[in-house]
């Protein structure tokens, strides 16, 4: 066992017991990380989430439950949660980390990118942030070739768990048909020059992000609630 500290976000409290919760956050030194957290739900001891902040916790090591000692937010962040649209997306990004990253799974980039979301980029930030973590956990797709056949796509695409197949290789159920526009959105952000001066409006980053997540649900077979309500709000 180890006291120490880490830069995090909470984005989970989860009823314990009395005022008391199990708290999740995504820190820079450690990944995902659990906590068990007295008096969370009180006046004193309540939490910010979705607020970068100092974490000071006990890291255990038999078990995956750290105790929490404190957590100093850091109010130059507070925009997260004042400008509800970047907080929708910050709350979807949240909910695909905890479905895709495992407890303990350190990703300081990860960590670095949500630090630099605002207001002027955060269409171009939750496409970009999402489609990064596809291919950390080692999802990538070729947006030119089939692959199965490896024929060129000149007219459309099939998105399956499997990859992109074209409509000779695509023999059952499919989550996607992806036009010659899907692909080169996607082959954009696999192009850091190309995607850095490339101009995301709302009505494609939703578009993107509904492949994004429908393939994400399909895939984890678990349903990515935060998206519904992004789409329902904007």
């Amino acid at each position: 066992m180890m006291r120490t500290q880490s830069k995090g976000m909470f984005y989970k409290l989860l009823n314990f017991a009395d005022s008391s919760a199990i708290g999740l956050a995504f820190t820079e030194e450690y990944g995902k990380l659990k906590f068990f957290i007295n008096k969370a739900f009180t006046k004193k001891g309540s939490i910010y989430k979705i607020i970068p902040g100092e974490i000071d916790f006990l890291k255990k090591d038999n078990t995956d439950l750290n105790k929490f000692y404190s957590f100093k937010e850091d109010l130059t962040y507070y925009y997260f949660l004042e400008y509800i649209p970047l907080y929708l997306r910050l709350y979807l990004i949240f909910e695909i980390i905890d479905t895709l990253y495992d407890l303990e799974e350190r990703d300081s980039y990860l960590f670095k990118l949500l630090l630099h979301a605002k207001e002027s980029n955060m269409q171009k930030f939750s496409v970009y942030t999402v489609f990064y973590m596809l291919r950390k956990n080692g999802i990538n797709f070729s947006t030119d070739i089939c692959d199965n056949c490896a024929h060129i796509f000149k007219e459309e695409a099939y998105l399956t768990t499997s990859g992109l197949y074209c409509n000779n290789c695509i023999s059952s159920g499919y989550i996607k048909i992806l036009n010659m526009e899907d692909l080169y959105l996607f082959k954009t952000i696999n192009d850091p020059d190309a995607f850095r001066s490339f101009n995301i409006d709302e009505a494609i980053e939703l578009h993107m992000l509904e492949i994004i997540v429908g393939y994400i649900e399909e895939y984890t077979n678990k349903k990515i609630k935060s998206f519904d309500n992004l789409r329902v709000l904007q």
